[in-house]
């Protein structure tokens, strides 16, 4: 391929496939791809466009997250070609429109996009495109080289880079064409304020349709980097991404930090790896910034401000030691070539600390919309004193005696959300469009805040189907412009002026929505908790469509709603979301979550073993040899466990009583008490809590498995093991949180949480002997009718023998046992208690000898003295709950009974 073209990024990035072939350009899709790769399947694609022509050639690329969507904007660019984004998961009218106002001749379509193009060539009746073929994975991605020249335009500065459409206040999408020489001097500038090089590895985090992905593109390229693109659901768990990905330079709006906040991930020294973070597209939380400092310690961390029109962005504001006395913070100062204007109604600099509106004037910016000169007029002005090209941001701005430019909102109709500007006119035209002319209004949602999550809108009438309104508007607007739900409001509030009032129509939705009650008559328990849950963070939802959508998502609820949710789940029914269960979470019906919880399923208790099976995100942090870090507090203990228990060996030897068992150990055994009974019958025993929360029976097979290793590579025995037998986890019904380890957890591929994220409750401590230590303000049993509970029966009719044991996990149990017998001398089994009030509320109606005899084979099988439930002496105020004691009395009644029966 021709290396004339005066364009930089093209340069550089065919100077570095010649260099740097090997290097890895681009990651997607669990697949690596190397320069040599890259460039080569960009020139298969540009060894078919037609013959370069005097006017420069527009390419349509379907964009989406797969490798054809990069590939085909890199060939288009080498070639000379302007691309135009087609998002995939856009309504085919707005393609269509999009595609027939850029003048687009040829169209790249991955496999994976097939069907979204036929749609859109269907809607706009376009015969005549050429269509580009391209593969969208290793093995169907031609890279090998083209033996001969490809058809290569020269470009010039005046030539454009790309075209990409933004909302627009009549319903008819804007074109932004952006110009070489405007990129090339946001390259210039960025690429002079970051020091990117070869070892890098960028984030990617939007969609190719905002112009923010620019910048991780050709940064990345144009530097030998490597392009990290974030999945669907990588999205919905930054911080998992950016650990496991080994992340350098991270670029994202504000909401996906927010979103990583709510998540309980933005801990200090979280993102050791990242070099440098940026955030644009929408205000940056001061608190977030402040604690983004802290999680990534390596990190400059900036705030970066700009519009499509000024290509990408062009002022940046360093969070560094400055006190910040705003909530959002400032946008800060130009780039290079760039400059910052705050002026007053007459186009006249504003004093310090006075308001204006922001003006912004430089190299970078666009010349104009695309084939608008109306448009263009409003926004693409002179400034009369001195002829200097300006563009009208309409944001509102002050500018500080030190310099710095502080955002103060939109002086216009126009909103973020999510990142994404949004004309709300253009949705209101949608909507009266769609509604035979009703007078509607769109609001972002919740109101006055930073960051917007969804748009809501009012329709003024009595009544109207509000249903069908949305299916049109959602027919014709992209999803993050849809309005989540449509009011009807018989006569909208007025101001003065008599005009419309939007602050007074949020306040009567939002007052609205306070008082509403949720109708839950006709649901099970469970469906009544997950839809009150649902509608406390998303109240805009609708009641039917929570109940009956496929997921929550497709309800309406976006990611920062359901981060909420889970942890009022999470807290309610004791399941623990982790970083691959939540995004099979993320993905049931309410039906399908009411049947998890009621342990019906098990789909979250799926044992993570076998390479096979591995989520495409384990299998790629093995390639990579990255560790990831656990994300289910209680399981935390085990993991702390197994970190710590190899030194205490070394360091003191075997104990004399080693506890082994799951949550009932955990919250049951207390070494001192145990001892201090011991003491009673003459006996001095230190001993040891390897009680473990959240961990199944397959996962504590392989924890007993891990003591005998330890003792043995110790040369170390236990004269008394006590193992814990809880029927919970042979049963067919077992909890459906926990979880099965796997061997990760036991070869350094899994780590605890660290940084103080966790409480000393879920962390294996040598110091208190393993046990947990409750605070004074340890929970106590509420005696509620916890009993009538479902969950609740299921657990006391496994204890009477009413519950069918699994063969598997049966096996599991035994298989621990014996694996703890080859370091003991003694091994006592103990049946972890229940509370005998619950059991004898159903005893008339339930009960086998199952139980019994399956304890008479273990004693026979096993040559061990088994000590049976019933054999403990405790009250109902003794029991947390149906099958776990009270930190305030129970577990030390227990402790003092078990060595009892022991010694």
């Amino acid at each position: 391929m021709s290396t004339g073209t005066s364009y930089r990024a093209g340069r550089r990035i065919l100077k570095n496939a010649e260099k740097l072939g090997d290097s890895i350009a681009l990651v997607i899709d669990g697949e690596r791809y190397r320069y040599s790769e890259m460039i080569n399947a960009a020139q298969q694609l540009v060894a078919q466009f037609e013959a370069p022509a005097a006017e420069q050639p527009i390419t349509a690329v379907m964009a989406g997250r797969h490798v054809s969507s990069y590939v085909g904007i890199l060939a288009a660019r080498l070639a000379g070609h302007a691309y135009v984004p087609l998002n995939v998961n856009h309504p085919p009218d707005r393609n269509a429109r999009i595609m027939t106002l850029s003048g687009a001749t040829t169209v790249i379509c991955g496999e994976q996009a097939a069907d979204a193009l036929q749609g859109i060539l269907s809607e706009a009746g376009l015969n005549d495109i050429r269509i580009l073929r391209c593969g969208d994975s290793k093995r169907r991605l031609v890279v090998e080289s083209v033996d001969s020249d490809v058809p290569v335009r020269e470009q010039t500065l005046d030539d454009l880079a790309y075209i990409l459409f933004t909302s627009g206040s009549t319903g008819m999408p804007k074109g932004v064409p952006i110009q070489n020489r405007a990129l090339e001097g946001y390259l210039d500038a960025a690429g002079s304020l970051l020091d990117i090089g070869p070892e890098d590895r960028l984030s990617q985090t939007f969609e190719l349709t905002f112009d923010l992905s620019v910048h991780d593109l050709f940064l990345a390229w144009e530097n030998g980097a490597t392009l990290v693109i974030a999945s669907e659901a990588d999205l919905r768990l930054p911080a998992a991404y950016i650990q496991r990905e080994n992340i350098t330079h991270w670029f994202s709006v504000p909401s996906l930090a927010y979103q990583i906040r709510l998540q309980d991930d933005l801990a200090p020294g979280a993102f050791p790896s990242v070099r440098s973070s940026l955030f644009c597209g929408e205000a940056l939380p001061t608190i977030v910034a402040q604690e983004w400092v802290k999680a990534a310690p390596n990190s400059v961390v900036e705030n970066w401000y700009g519009p499509t029109e000024a290509t990408i962005a062009c002022s940046r504001y360093v969070i560094d030691q400055r006190v910040i006395d705003t909530d959002t913070v400032p946008i800060g100062q130009a780039f290079k070539g760039m400059e910052l204007l705050v002026l007053d109604d007459h186009l006249s600099p504003c004093d310090d600390g006075v308001p204006g509106e922001l003006f912004l004037s430089g190299r970078q910016l666009a010349p104009g919309y695309l084939n608008d000169a109306e448009k263009t007029a409003q926004s693409f002005m002179t400034l009369p004193a001195t002829g200097q090209a300006i563009y009208r941001t309409g944001d509102r701005a002050v500018r500080r005696s030190d310099g710095e430019v502080v955002f103060q909102g939109r002086v216009d109709n126009q909103v973020k959300v999510r990142g994404f500007r949004i004309e709300l006119a253009e949705i209101e035209a949608a909507l009266r469009s769609a509604s035979d002319g009703l007078n509607a209004v769109a609001l972002a949602w919740p109101p006055d805040t930073d960051i917007a999550t969804s748009v809501v809108a009012a329709v003024e009438t009595d009544g109207a189907n509000t249903a069908a309104i949305l299916d049109q508007v959602a027919g014709q607007l992209p999803e993050y412009m849809v309005p989540a739900v449509i009011h009807c409001i018989a006569t909208f509030p007025k101001n003065a002026s008599g005009k419309m009032d939007r602050k007074a129509i949020a306040a009567q939705l939002q007052s609205e929505l306070a008082t509403d009650e949720v109708d839950v008559s006709g649901l099970s328990d469970e469906h009544a908790f997950l839809l009150r849950a649902v509608l406390r963070f998303a109240p805009l939802l609708d009641r039917n469509d929570v109940l009956k959508a496929k997921n929550l998502f497709d309800a309406g609820m976006d990611s920062l709603a359901f981060i909420s949710f889970t942890a009022e789940v999470e807290a309610e029914y004791d399941i623990a979301l982790d970083q691959d269960t939540v995004i099979l979470f993320s993905q049931m019906s309410v039906d399908d979550m009411v049947a998890e919880i009621r342990g019906e399923t098990h789909r979250l208790a799926r044992v993570v073993d076998d390479v096979e099976t591995l989520s495409l995100w384990d299998r790629l942090r093995r390639a990579l040899g990255l560790p990831r870090v656990i994300r289910k507090e209680r399981a935390n203990r085990a993991l702390t466990f197994i970190e710590r228990f190899p030194a205490y060996l070394q360091n003191h030897g075997a104990p004399d009583v080693l506890a082994v068992g799951s949550s009932g150990t955990f919250r049951a055994f207390c070494p001192a008490d145990f001892a201090a009974a011991a003491g009673e019958s003459g006996r001095v025993v230190q001993s040891i809590n390897a009680g473990f929360p959240a961990v199944n029976a397959h996962g504590m097979t392989l924890m007993c498995d891990f003591i005998r290793k330890c003792c043995v590579d110790a040369g170390a025995r236990v004269p008394i093991i006590v193992y814990e037998f809880d029927p919970m986890h042979i049963c067919t019904v077992p909890p459906s949180g926990d979880i099965g380890l796997g061997r990760d957890y036991f070869d350094g591929n899994v780590v605890s949480l660290r940084n103080n994220r966790t409480s000393l409750e879920f962390q294996w401590r040598e110091e208190a002997d393993g046990a947990w230590n409750p605070p004074d303000t340890a929970r106590q049993k509420d005696r509620k009718p916890n009993w009538v509970r479902k969950r609740d029966r299921v657990i006391a009719a496994a204890y009477l023998g009413d519950i069918e044991f699994e063969p598997k996990a049966v096996a599991s149990w035994f298989a621990g046992a014996r694996a703890l017998q080859q370091v003991s001398d003694r091994m006592v089994c103990f049946v972890h208690p229940v509370d005998r009030e619950m059991t004898d509320a159903i005893d008339a109606d339930v009960g086998s000898d199952r139980l019994d005899d399956f304890l008479r084979h273990v004693e026979q099988e096993l040559n061990i003295a088994v000590i049976d439930w019933r054999s403990f002496d405790l009250e109902p105020a003794d029991f947390l709950d149906i099958n776990h004691m009270n930190a305030r009395g129970g577990r030390e009644k227990l402790s003092r009974q078990l060595a009892s029966h022991i010694f």
